[in-house]
């Protein structure tokens, strides 16, 4: 080969070589445009993975949110008391709350069912209609509907919306109200019952707003005042009438009752009524406590027309004058009776006690000193009929001895003067059991002693004529004394189980009728302010009851004094106290003149009691306290210028031997305990019995005379 043909194939080489680089520079070129586009792809499937990541994470907190709203829906739905069914546009059943079944009956199978083929507990047999009538109208239907247990429910249907706002279906729900039901029904019934109840009140009543005007009236208001609803409601108190409600006391309460929720009482107005006069009225008033539900404040007046009362209380006066003036005659009459009852009983006493000195120190000296100088002349030398005449003198001498003995015991015993009524009473136990066989059982009160001889006396005397009685009458050999004490009285009781009596015979006082002897007991313990009570039933025994006047006071007798039978009762009665010679001498301070007369009269009938002053406030008190110097004051707490504690204080202060009792219309509790503090001894109630203030100024002497 030539080298033109070698320079040739060499040049065809080179332009194929240079061809063949061309080309593979293109392709390295496309290559590595190709692996640009592929790492912007590989950077957007990565973007992508991202985005995707993004999402699922988004995705699982959606799904976490639906799976926690459906867990809170369905413990809704299981844990709500009310009943509620979910029904499709056919009024197929989709779902419903476990509450409902009660209502319905239902079963998971129920589910697609129409809801007019289930069975319902409810009174309320439309339910498929008012559903339909829901759908059609979409405005929902509300009812009450009861079940068959008796149970309350609100029904109400609605439609069923999507969040497109599409309706989709009926909800169907039942709510308890039963409690509400009768809730209301009691509201309703209490109102009704409060509105008769002011119907029938017979004292005239308003009830007001704040503006005092008139919201309502009951009967009795327009029966007193005239007119009617028409005339009334709706206008101011004020301006009702002629202003006559516009008077001064009046508008002062009305003020504190819109101001104040405590009630206001007794505020006093007077002023002309049409068709009858001018009339005395007593208003009083209470607003009702503003309601939660801030519903408007009401005032309520009750209106108490006085003016028969005030002119039955200036007649009752005018009578009371009158008489107090009869009662001082006649205490004056039943005083000198009392006393000269008091003189018959003590000159009965000293000639019972008179005659038995004549028996004991005289009669049977001489019967005793015959018998001796009989004695004397049986021991001599005499005949046969003699010493037979001397024997049956001897025995008619001690016959006459016994027999003076027993009249001295009869008339007088000894016991009783020397030891006490206790022994006195324990003595006449056993002769009663030794001489008639009766068993006499005993119950005496530790003062059972009483302070004055004569009704000592009374007293054994009665209650021995009453045991005689028993054995008498009553076909039994058991009776039973007791005697106990209440405040300054003592009460005896004589009782038996045996055949009783007709207590109307008590009523004839006949000489020959076996309760002639009740009766003059009864006259006596009368004659001297005290009384007998009888209590008998024919086959059901008898009780008589003795009460001693309350001048009869007790003072202790020694431990031991309370028997239960006829056994003796030893020692000496111990002294009451009440030491000193005179009556006790008291002062009366109190503020109303009718109970200072009352309090006066009672004490002055007191024996062993001296009314010496009277003050009707409490520095009058103080004064007189200063000047008259008395043994006890009775005390008033309540009383003007100066109160009753005040002036306790300040009298105790200046004389520590006076001895302060207060006295109030009220119970003990604080007022009791303000006038201890400032040093009373004693606090007694006006209400009380006087037998407990009588008892108490004895108290406090004996309190003043132990200093």
């Amino acid at each position: 080969m030539n080298h033109a043909d070698q320079d040739q194939d060499l040049e065809r080489l080179e332009a194929e070589l240079r061809s063949t680089r061309e080309h593979l520079q293109e392709t390295i070129e496309e290559l590595e445009t190709s692996n640009e586009e592929l790492r912007t792809a590989n950077e957007e499937v990565l973007s992508m993975n991202e985005e995707l990541t993004t999402v699922n994470a988004q995705m699982q907190e959606k799904l976490d949110e639906v799976n926690s709203l459906n867990d809170d829906l369905s413990n809704l739905i299981s844990s709500t008391d009310i009943a509620t069914i979910f029904l499709d546009t056919r009024l197929h059943v989709k779902r419903y709350t476990p509450t409902a079944t009660r209502l319905m009956n239902l079963i998971p199978a129920d589910v697609g069912r129409p809801i007019e083929d289930l069975t319902q507990k409810f009174d309320h047999a439309d339910l498929a209609t008012d559903a339909q009538s829901v759908l059609q109208d979409l405005h929902p239907v509300e009812r009450e509907v009861q079940g068959q247990d008796g149970s309350w429910y609100t029904m109400r249907l609605l439609p069923y919306r999507t969040r497109e706002l599409q309706v989709d279906g009926i909800v169907v729900t039942f709510a308890d109200v039963t409690r509400l039901k009768s809730a209301d029904e009691a509201a309703t019934a209490a109102q009704h019952y409060a509105e008769s109840v002011v119907e029938t009140v017979r004292l005239p009543l308003l009830v007001l707003d704040k503006d005092l005007r008139v919201i309502s009236a009951n009967e009795a208001f327009y029966r007193l005042f005239g007119g009617g609803p028409a005339d009334t409601v709706g206008r101011k108190l004020t301006d009702l009438g002629e202003g006559q409600w516009d008077a001064p006391p009046l508008s002062g309460l009305l003020a504190r009752l819109v101001a104040s929720a405590e009630p206001q009482n007794g505020v006093q107005v007077c002023f002309e009524v049409p068709q009858a006069g001018w009339r005395t009225l007593v208003v009083s008033g209470r607003r009702f406590v503003r309601p939660p539900d801030g519903s408007p404040v009401l005032l309520l007046l009750a209106v108490d027309d006085v003016t028969e009362q005030r002119k039955a209380q200036v007649a009752l006066t005018e009578s009371q004058a009158q008489l107090t003036t009869t009662n001082r005659v006649l205490v004056d009459k039943v005083s000198r009776l009392r006393a000269l009852a008091g003189e018959l009983a003590a000159a009965e006493d000293r000639e019972r006690k008179r005659i038995g000195k004549i028996l004991h120190d005289h009669v049977q000296q001489l019967l005793v000193a015959s018998k001796l100088h009989l004695g004397v002349v049986r021991a001599g030398d005499l005949d046969e009929s003699l010493r037979t005449s001397a024997s049956l003198a001897d025995a008619l001498l001690d016959q006459s001895i016994t027999a003076s003995r027993t009249l001295t015991v009869e008339l007088s015993p000894p016991v009783l003067h020397d030891a006490g009524l206790p022994a006195a009473l324990a003595w006449l136990g056993r002769r009663m059991l030794k001489q008639h066989g009766l068993r006499v059982q005993l119950d005496l009160c530790e003062d059972a002693e009483p302070a004055e001889p004569l009704m000592k006396m009374f007293l054994f005397e009665a209650i021995r004529e009453l045991l005689f009685n028993v054995v008498k009458h009553s076909g039994v050999l058991e009776a039973r004394v007791a005697v106990e004490r209440k405040g300054s009285r003592l009460i005896v009781r004589v009782e038996d189980e045996g055949r009783g009596f007709d207590t109307a015979l008590l009523l004839e006082h006949r000489a020959d009728d076996p309760t002639f002897g009740l009766f003059s007991i009864q006259q006596r313990v009368e004659s001297l302010g005290g009384g007998l009570f009888v209590e008998s039933v024919p086959g059901k025994g008898t009780r008589i009851t003795l009460e001693g006047p309350s001048t009869s006071f007790v003072k202790p007798v020694a431990e031991g004094a309370r028997v239960e039978g006829p056994a003796p009762t030893g020692g000496e009665p111990t002294p009451s106290g009440d030491a000193g010679s005179g009556p006790i001498r008291v002062l009366l301070a109190d503020d109303h003149e009718l109970v200072r007369q009352g309090l006066a009269m009672v004490l002055g009938m007191t024996q062993g009691i001296e009314v010496v002053g009277e003050a009707t406030n409490g520095a009058e008190a103080v004064e007189r306290a200063r000047t008259l110097h008395p043994n006890v004051v009775v005390m008033d707490v309540t009383m003007p210028v100066l109160n009753g504690v005040d002036a306790t204080r300040q009298i105790v202060s200046e004389d520590p031997g006076i001895r302060i009792i207060g006295l109030s219309m009220h119970e003990g509790g604080e007022m009791a305990t303000a006038m201890r503090d400032a040093g009373a001894v004693d606090f007694v109630t006006k209400g009380g019995p006087s037998e407990a203030l009588i008892a108490a100024i004895h108290a406090a002497f004996r309190m003043r005379s132990a200093i």
